[in-house]
């Protein structure tokens, strides 16, 4: 009954907002890191996902309404656990990509006329590992799948932090379910009713 009483005086909860896939677009559209196209499209993944963990970050408090943090609970989950999913993928993409561009590299170091003639014939595995790893495209490949790495971690910290705030809320639920006091949900104050 007092479950009832509850959702009746809640107001409705926002409409959760779509996720935007990056994945897609980056397999289509990024092409390498020299690619002044590819380098916008990276930079437009990074503030978009920035933006999101901003916001993320706001949502993970458990501050208003009950039964309307209860309501927007697994919603919010869902949201950002399904961005959490698609920026792995998209660094599992471009770790792929940044594997094949080295592949490419080890291979014209050990079967190009043109690399023999400027760095010697014989070189050793080692030595043509740090030639390519101190190449501008591998460094700059490096630094993005490390940005998208920073990214994915943060976007789990938060996907991690709303299914506590989920069990929190739930216990909570359960307090005033069960009449043992009324329950206020705001961390930055008391939670007594005097």
């Amino acid at each position: 009954m007092v479950v009832k009483k509850l959702i009746k005086k809640t107001p409705k909860a926002p409409k959760t907002q779509k996720v935007k896939r990056w994945f897609r677009t980056v397999v289509s559209d990024f092409k390498n890191v020299d690619d002044s196209r590819s380098v916008d499209l990276v930079d437009n993944i990074v503030d978009y996902y920035l933006f999101e963990i901003e916001t993320g970050y706001k949502e993970i408090t458990n501050r208003g309404n009950l039964a309307m943090l209860v309501q927007q609970s697994s919603g919010l989950h869902a949201y950002y656990n399904a961005m959490a999913n698609d920026i792995v993928q998209v660094r599992l993409w471009l770790e792929m990509k940044s594997e094949h561009a080295t592949a490419a590299k080890y291979k014209w170091f050990m079967q190009s006329p043109e690399a023999a003639k400027k760095y010697g014939k014989g070189l050793k595995v080692t030595d043509i590992r740090n030639y390519i790893k101190c190449e501008d495209d591998m460094v700059a490949y490096d630094m993005i799948i490390r940005e998208i790495s920073d990214i994915q971690h943060q976007m789990e910290s938060i996907v991690e932090n709303l299914e506590i705030r989920g069990m929190s809320l739930s216990q909570v639920v359960k307090l005033k379910v069960a009449g043992i006091e009324d329950v206020w949900v705001d961390l930055s104050k008391e939670t007594n009713n005097d």
